[in-house]
């Protein structure tokens, strides 16, 4: 019995020894400890805070220092007096042409300071080109984890207190999963939500929350730091878990949900965030404001190499993604004679460009410094021409 222990012991050690051996000089693998969000979760805390109607908001004038778990960025955090993640408003604002631009993180510039977010680059861009007559503010409305339907709620409270001259919506495919998720919760009148229902926990859903595995719980944690075999195996379990967290397609629980499924099975996970985009829509017609949409893909429907660490936690293969939700969208537009503009071309040329930076974070769902200066100057040369179309310049 003893021999058999003794024996049973040696092979484990050997298989172990193996499988170091493999992982570390085979796959490349390096310990490491686990990325951890405590500090991430802690910092978000300080500024988000539950609305009965919009579900998340952020409390005005908060200056926070966000460090990403992944290391893609620190950035400092800014609200301004009216809860926006903007610059201050001001009282002579009065004076200035003003633009609501709605949307989720890309809009909110997740993952960049203020002052490099793609809308403040398309403001620099278009004051420049007019020498400030007349001066352009781009109004930052858009959230990270907004969906079209959070979207609505803010332009309604927006609109009338601020008098945009125009309204612009940048989608990206997070939008239909957010939409799902915030419209089981929410009172809805004629298929649009009003806010959440009287039941809806009242605690927020923290913004970035389900973006990376709950590291805390698993079971190679301890030793990732001192084993490559415990760090991979780790990694395969965080992967593991963030399938089960985010099955492929599932509206709900799918951060990727708008751009995985064949045709069918997009247009129902699209349908109640186009409803929204609509209603967006007859609003600024409502005001008599033009109303743009532009559509922004995300990372792996642009390049094969864009967003690596982040594609293969959710499990996105390692090659150029289709975007089928490009035709419904574009469909939906013409259907609702709507001025659309699509990203997908624009992006996909600068990334296969040999001198170009990533334009998305590795991890995080954000753009990158270089990706908002891009993204900046084509909003800001857009904006410029739409200006002139309106005889506003």
């Amino acid at each position: 019995m003893k021999s058999s222990m003794l024996k049973l012991l040696g092979l484990l050690v050997v298989l172990i020894g193996g499988g170091e051996a493999v992982a570390r000089y085979g796959l490349g693998v390096v310990p490491g400890p686990l990325v951890a969000d405590d500090t991430l979760t802690a910092s978000l805390g300080r500024f988000v805070e539950f609305d009965r109607t919009l579900g998340v908001r952020y409390k005005p004038n908060v200056d926070v220092l966000l460090d990403a778990p992944s290391g893609d960025f620190s950035i400092l955090f800014k609200t301004n007096e009216i809860g926006l993640r903007d610059r201050p408003m001001g009282t002579h604002l009065r004076s200035e042409l003003k633009f609501l631009v709605l949307g989720d993180e890309f809009v909110e510039g997740w993952g960049t300071d203020i002052d490099e977010t793609m809308v403040v680059n398309a403001q620099r861009l278009i004051n420049e080109k007019t020498a400030l007559k007349p001066p352009v503010r781009l109004v930052i409305g858009g959230k990270s984890g907004y969906g079209a339907a959070q979207n609505l709620l803010m332009a309604r409270r927006l609109v009338d207190d601020l008098k945009p001259r125009g309204i612009v919506f940048v989608y990206s495919p997070l939008m239909p999963q957010a939409d799902h998720q915030f419209l089981a919760h929410a009172q809805l009148e004629e298929g649009l939500a009003t806010g959440l229902d009287d039941a809806a926990a009242q605690n927020p859903q923290l913004p970035h929350a389900a973006d990376r595995p709950r590291n805390a719980g698993n079971p190679f944690r301890a030793l990732a730091p001192r084993s490559a075999l415990a760090r991979w195996l780790a990694t395969q379990w965080s992967t593991r878990q963030m399938t089960g967290d985010h099955p492929p397609g599932d509206p709900l629980r799918d951060r990727l949900a708008g751009m995985r499924g064949d045709d069918a099975t997009l247009e129902a996970t699209l349908a109640p965030t186009l409803r929204h985009i609509q209603a967006i829509a007859a609003l600024a017609q409502a005001r008599d404001l033009p109303f743009m949409l532009i559509h922004l893909p995300l990372a792996p429907q642009i390049a094969a190499d864009e967003w690596p660490a982040g594609r293969a936690l959710f499990g996105v293969p390692a090659t150029q993604q289709p975007a089928p939700d490009a035709a419904i969208v574009s469909a939906f537009c013409t259907a609702q004679a709507l001025r659309c503009l699509a990203l997908h071309d624009v992006l996909a040329e600068a990334a296969a460009a040999p001198d170009t930076l990533p334009l998305y974070h590795a991890n995080e769902l954000g753009l990158t410094v270089d990706g908002s200066r891009l993204l900046g100057v084509w909003l800001g040369n857009t904006l410029f021409d739409w200006l002139g179309e309106l005889k506003l310049r």
